[in-house]
C-alpha cells in the first residue's frame, strides 16, 4: 500500500519519522483545541486548554484504523460483545480484576461516564448528597457535571499558597522514612 495512505493528514511523518519529538501541525484538522478554542487567538497561540493529541499516533494504530476503514461503508455502529470481552480481558491482564462482560458499559467520553456514575451508581441516599473529592485544578466539565447533579465537591488543591520553597541542594533536608521494623 502507498505510504501516504497511512498518514493521518498531509505533512504527517512516515513510519521512519515517528517519534514523540515530532510536533504535528494541528490547525485545519478539525481539532477542538486548535480550530475551535485557540482560533480566536490566532496562529501564534499556544493552546493549553484541553487534552489533545500533541504527537502522532503509533504506526500500528494508524495501520489498524486504516485497515478497519478500508471496507468503505460507514454507518451507525454499536458496541458488540467482542468489545466488552476485550475490555474485560484487558482488566484481567492489567489489574487482576475480572468484571463480567454484561457489567461492562461503553462511554465515549469521560464526562458522560462521570455523569452516569454520579447519577446512577452513587445517587443521593436518604436525602444526602454524594461527596466527590477531587484534586484541583481539575477538568472544568467534570466539576460542572457534578455540580449540576447536586454533588457536594471537596477540593484538594495541588498548589499551596504560598508555594513551598525548595532546598538549595537535592539532598538538603531529605528525610527517609521506612515502614520496616
Amino acid at each position: 500500500m502507498d505510504d501516504s495512505v497511512y498518514r493521518p493528514y498531509p505533512g504527517a511523518p512516515s513510519d521512519a519519522q515517528q517519534s514523540f519529538t515530532a510536533r504535528p501541525h494541528r490547525w485545519g484538522t478539525h481539532s477542538a483545541k486548535w480550530d475551535l478554542l485557540a482560533s480566536p487567538l490566532g496562529s501564534d497561540a499556544i493552546s493549553l486548554s484541553v487534552a489533545d493529541m500533541e504527537f502522532y499516533s503509533a504506526p500500528t494504530v494508524i495501520h489498524a484504523i486504516t485497515r478497519a476503514a478500508a471496507h468503505g461503508v460507514y454507518g451507525y455502529t454499536e458496541v458488540f460483545t467482542d468489545f466488552a470481552q476485550a475490555a474485560c480481558r484487558w482488566q484481567r491482564v492489567r489489574h487482576q480484576w475480572e468484571p463480567h462482560p454484561d457489567e461492562t458499559h461503553f462511554f465515549p467520553r469521560i464526562v458522560q461516564c462521570l455523569s452516569a456514575l454520579l447519577d446512577r451508581v452513587i445517587a443521593p441516599k436518604n436525602g444526602e448528597r454524594p461527596v466527590l473529592v477531587t484534586l484541583t485544578p481539575a477538568y472544568g466539565p467534570l466539576l460542572e457535571v457534578a455540580r449540576r447533579l447536586g454533588v457536594h465537591i471537596r477540593e484538594v488543591p495541588l498548589i499551596s499558597h504560598p508555594p513551598p520553597t525548595l532546598p538549595s541542594s537535592p539532598t538538603a533536608s531529605m528525610t527517609i522514612y521506612s515502614t520496616r521494623q
